[in-house]
């Protein structure tokens, strides 16, 4: 009987040290990747979705230009547009805060990346930092698109093909679906009285 509980205990230590072990075998491995991952990962800006009081965007469609007055976003070209809160903040979520996976420093030649003429460039601002973003083409190789930072050229990332689709946008995509159907019966022409 005391072999037995001699044994049990002998048992009961090995276990608890076995738990020990796996458990700090767990956080080593947690931090390790947990390292590994920012070292794999650049920042593009700090900026704060939510922070953000200036906004604009040039895409193929023309330029948007927003500043946050309260709550509210106003369109800087006319300020009698009803802009989509909501919208306007997924799409600036998209892009603040922003990190890369991959970085291509002393780049001279703007051309190869298709950011000499970028086909779409992004302002976002919290009233201290001023984050203007350039993107060119499409890497095929790993499906993501180019991007440097004006000022500050020599340095390109990679950044998500997501961020191109959502900036595909126009105008019109911004302002609130009650302001479009307002905007379209003002351009009806009267019907009354013709024969």
């Amino acid at each position: 009987m005391k072999r037995q509980k001699k044994q049990l205990a002998v048992l009961t230590v090995v276990l608890i040290a076995a738990v020990i072990i796996l458990i700090v075998l767990i956080k080593y491995f947690d931090k390790a990747s947990e390292d590994a991952s920012e070292e794999n990962h650049f920042t593009i800006n700090n900026i704060q979705a939510d922070k953000v009081i200036r906004f604009a965007f040039t895409n193929s469609a023309g330029t948007v230009s927003l500043t946050k007055n309260a709550q509210e976003w106003i369109y800087d070209n006319d300020s009698s547009l009803d802009m989509d809160e909501d919208k306007v903040t997924e799409l600036i979520q998209t892009v603040a805060p922003l990190n890369s996976e991959n970085r291509i420093e002393e780049v001279e030649n703007l051309e190869m990346y298709g950011l000499a003429e970028p086909a779409l460039t992004i302002l976002v601002s919290d009233g201290e930092e001023v984050c203007t973003m350039m993107i060119g083409d499409l890497n095929e190789m790993t499906g993501t698109y180019y991007l440097c930072l004006e000022g500050k050229e020599s340095v390109i990332y990679d950044v998500n093909p997501q961020i191109v689709s959502a900036f595909g946008t126009t105008l019109e995509d911004l302002v609130t679906a009650k302001e479009q159907t307002t905007e379209a019966q003002s351009t009806e022409e009267p019907t009354e009285g013709v024969e």
